[in-house]
């Protein structure tokens, strides 16, 4: 025998049932949800929220009655027209006290003798940037020292120094030597007197200094020969690696020794063994460049490109 209390929930959920079809019949007729709550005798203020489909269709998002009653009422009010600058009360930027405080001359209370430093360092440093100095010019950076936990070998030349960063340390003392067989090889080639080439070289120092962020301890003289003979070492090697085997020189201190070449390579690769590249191309054309191999010689940088 059924129990009393499952007597009273088939009743609750049949007479719900009943009420949800006569709720759906009344929205697809068109009737309001105070209609429906009316016939109910419900109290409209005391009436649980109410769900209805948009258009009555089923496929769509149903909403709370309510919910429509609200934005309905909203559309019967007037909305309040927007407000001018003058109704808001905004001053205008002339008339703000930060405005005013900005008005005083505070010029008189300057410093003329810190006006004057100030004045002069700006004046420094447009001639500086006028003349292509090193604001302006700098490329070759040591590597960062937060980094110098990190292999040497990484940033550091192994076999050949090129540039000032690492000139002189004991590591490539040995193929400093070795550089003046690349120098005569340049100069046995060209059509260029080698007085061209230190002078060109010469005119263009300072510009050379000014790529490097480090101030650069050398002479005069040191940093012309320096030039030469990195410029002239590099572009012989990248134009020997450019043509056949049998033009290579018996005397020569690298392609004798071919395993020598990768270790090369990676060093003009590192960030610290660098030269300008202008003061490359500019040894490259003084020395007629590539046109003693080819009749179409390459320019620099596809050369370089052909290798690195």
């Amino acid at each position: 025998m059924e129990s009393r209390a499952t007597r009273v929930e088939e009743f609750e959920m049949t007479a719900n049932a009943s009420t949800l079809r006569r709720k759906g019949t009344s929205l697809l007729n068109g009737e309001s949800s105070s209609q429906m709550r009316g016939e109910e005798g419900v109290h409209e203020s005391k009436a649980s929220p109410t769900w209805s489909s948009l258009s009555g269709d089923e496929n769509r998002v149903s909403v709370p009655t309510e919910i429509l009653r609200y934005e309905e009422d909203l559309e019967g009010q007037s909305r309040p027209a927007s407000l001018t600058r003058e109704e808001y009360h905004v001053p205008s930027p002339s008339e703000s006290p930060f405005h005013e405080e900005f008005q005083h001359d505070f010029s008189r209370f300057a410093d003329p003798h810190s006006l004057n430093l100030i004045h002069r360092r700006l004046e420094e440093r447009r001639g500086i940037n006028r003349q292509g100095g090193r604001s302006s010019s700098t490329c070759i950076f040591p590597f960062p020292h937060g980094f110098d936990k990190i292999n040497p070998s990484t940033y550091q030349p192994e076999l050949v120094s090129i540039g000032p960063y690492h000139r002189g340390k004991d590591h490539v003392l040995e193929f400093e030597e070795r550089k003046w067989f690349f120098l005569g090889k340049v100069l046995s080639r060209s059509r260029t007197d080698l007085s061209k080439y230190l002078g060109a070289l010469k005119l263009n120092e300072k510009s050379t200094r000014d790529c490097y962020s480090e101030t650069v301890p050398m002479t005069s003289h040191d940093f012309v020969e320096m030039m030469l003979l990195d410029s002239c070492f590099v572009l012989e090697l990248l134009r020997n690696l450019n043509h056949s085997e049998d033009m290579i020189d018996e005397d020569d201190p690298i392609f004798t020794r071919p395993w020598l070449i990768p270790i090369l390579i990676r060093d003009l690769l590192k960030c610290e063994n660098q030269l300008p590249y202008f003061l490359l191309n500019l040894v490259f054309n003084l020395s007629g460049g590539n046109g003693d191999i080819k009749q179409n010689p390459d320019p620099l940088p596809i050369l370089a490109l052909k290798i690195l």
